[in-house]
């Protein structure tokens, strides 16, 4: 497995923002040898229609509709294939090989009348991104 490190999404390089994203879960755990390039974690959003906004890691977005969800990642240039999954609730409910570097937003549909439920990003174990939770509007149909 090799060693683990926590990455910090900070906004500034500060105390006060590296305690608030501790705090607000905005990081992401990678995994592998020290000596070898990890993957990098740009983004894991999904938007937020009732702020009309991107929600980060550890922020909660209202949903109506289906997720849409953006990532983006830096893979090492020479890096094998692997596995890109998101994970609903503890199901893989979307997966991807990826051989590069992968930028682009997702739609999945997935809907209830309310209530919660929450987006997680795997690739391939060795990187790990903190949830982002979303809140089904009331009067969502429910599938």
């Amino acid at each position: 497995m090799g060693e683990t490190q926590t990455v910090f999404m900070l906004r500034a390089l500060s105390r006060k923002d590296i305690l608030a994203a501790l705090r607000e879960g905005r990081v992401y755990a990678v995994t592998g040898s020290p000596k070898v390039p990890k993957p990098v974690l740009e983004k894991f959003q999904i938007w937020d229609e009732a702020k009309q906004r991107w929600a980060e890691m550890g922020e909660t977005a209202t949903v109506s509709r289906s997720a849409k969800i953006k990532i983006a990642l830096i893979i090492p240039p020479g890096a094998a294939a692997r596995n890109l999954r998101l994970i609903r609730e503890g199901q893989i409910v979307w997966d991807m090989q990826i051989t590069g570097s992968f930028s682009e937003i997702i739609e999945l549909d997935y809907q209830q009348a309310k209530g919660m439920t929450y987006y997680r990003l795997d690739l391939d174990s060795q990187l790990i991104a903190n949830p982002v939770f979303c809140r089904f509007s009331i009067g969502s149909p429910a599938q």
